[in-house]
């Protein structure tokens, strides 16, 4: 194989490129047609009554910051409140991964949600932060 020939690193490759091809290739299933799972049969999150201010009033970044945490957190069984995960384990590049929005929204819904003291992040050893959404009345 010539060097020409060769892909690109996948360092090198514009997350937006990533993006288009997953839009283009993997379509949104027919929710509408077919129903949403339902929580019985899937993974499912519970969802307080206080997102949805936030949802509506919120950047974009901020909410599907909340949700993730959200997701790997109260959606998950742990030893927290409720026998559910309190802290997740996350990076900056888990969100952008995860094909929610790039780094630098990711950065900036973080830096956002922490300022308004939306979430919490305490240092994981050298590996990185866990974040917590802030609850009321849940300490550590």
């Amino acid at each position: 194989m010539s060097r020409a020939s060769l892909p690109a690193p996948i360092s090198s490759v514009n997350p937006d490129t990533i993006k288009h091809f997953l839009d283009a290739n993997f379509k949104l299933p027919p929710l509408g047609q077919h129903g949403i799972t339902h929580p019985m049969h899937g993974d499912w999150c519970m969802l307080p009554k206080d997102f949805i201010p936030i949802f509506v009033h919120e950047s974009k970044a901020v909410t599907l910051v909340m949700l993730e945490i959200l997701f790997q957190t109260i959606g998950r069984s742990g030893d927290g409140p409720g026998e559910r995960k309190l802290w997740a384990k996350l990076s900056i590049r888990h969100f952008a991964r995860k094909g929610l929005m790039s780094r630098s929204q990711a950065e900036a819904g973080v830096k956002e949600a922490l300022a308004k003291g939306y979430i919490l992040r305490r240092s994981y050893g050298n590996q990185g932060f866990e974040y917590r959404i802030h609850f009321q009345d849940i300490e550590d």
